[in-house]
């Protein structure tokens, strides 16, 4: 871990300094909670008067957000931004949401005059919202993003898939699943793979295995989803009966593919069965911890 008084003192050392050090030594001290610090170092960097970038707003927002003083930060930061038009704005809004930032991101989109979000931003501030939890957010983003008339890519489906998961919302999810069909995306592995675990979450096991047989060219995260769907869904004996057919089919199964059919096992009662999967894992070069510590060694 980098010492933050050696760092400092290497930065104090530097006889020429840019934007890149600047940003380094400050994405440091807000790493470790020195926001009042990093404040004071912000202020040194406008005195030094450089021309600011987008990707200093940023950290500079995280200072700002640490020190609690949110709204008035980010109209601080908002009001020194140089130039505001598309490319620059939209990856600040990016960097912001891609960061995990994603209310800060929403807030300089929302206070965007001199430009408009392009897709990349809408993506970002949708997948940041989706990768930290804000289930309910991305899909209202989403929305906000077909109400200025843009079109779902892969990308913003593949986020939101698994915000209609989490919310187990399966009528929205039944839209975005159209949606995929209609713009061509429902075989794409990736998408597919989502879908399918969109819908066992949601407890529909017809339609997770509809989606997977849809798939064009089905890979092993495909696979696992599928097979997890069925030991979510307390199939056992379909899983089991899957699991085979993967071996079958050449697919070299993982420490998640055997999680789920070991799963799929104990929803079957079936301990023979478990003992060959778990013999079949050393086999196949699997650790056997995880299992382990979920379902014990087999009898």
């Amino acid at each position: 871990m980098i010492d933050v008084g050696d760092a400092t003192k290497l930065f104090d050392e530097m006889p020429m300094r840019n934007l890149y050090s600047w940003v380094a030594i400050l994405t440091l001290y807000v790493g470790r909670g020195l926001f009042e610090e990093a404040l004071l170092l912000y202020q040194e960097l406008l005195i030094e008067d450089f021309g600011l970038e987008f990707f200093v707003f940023p950290v500079v927002l995280k200072i700002f957000s640490g020190l609690g003083g949110e709204g008035l930060g980010r109209q601080k930061v908002f009001d020194r931004m140089p130039e505001r038009y598309r490319v620059s704005w939209n990856s600040v809004v990016t960097a912001c949401a891609a960061d995990g930032m994603v209310y800060e991101a929403l807030f300089l989109e929302k206070m965007s005059d001199e430009s408009t979000p392009n897709l990349v931003s809408w993506c970002a501030v949708i997948g940041g919202f989706s990768q930290n939890g804000y289930d309910e957010e991305a899909i209202l983003t989403m929305s906000r993003m077909q109400a200025a008339c843009f079109e779902l890519n892969a990308q913003t489906l593949a986020s939101v898939l698994p915000a209609c998961a989490s919310l187990k919302t399966i009528e929205r999810g039944k839209q975005v699943h159209a949606y995929a069909i209609k713009s061509g995306y429902e075989s794409d592995v990736h998408i597919g793979a989502a879908i399918v675990d969109m819908y066992a979450k949601c407890g529909n096991i017809t339609h997770a295995s509809m989606a997977s047989n849809r798939i064009s060219n089905p890979n092993l995260v495909s696979q696992n989803a599928m097979l997890a769907a069925y030991a979510l869904c307390g199939r056992g004996e379909e899983g089991i009966a899957f699991f085979r057919r993967m071996l079958l089919d050449g697919f070299k199964p993982d420490g998640v593919t055997f999680l789920s059919v070991l799963s799929s096992c104990v929803h079957a009662g079936s301990v023979q069965r478990q003992r060959e999967f778990f013999n079949l894992m050393g086999y196949c070069n699997v650790e056997h911890v995880k299992t382990l510590h979920v379902y014990g060694r087999p009898p």
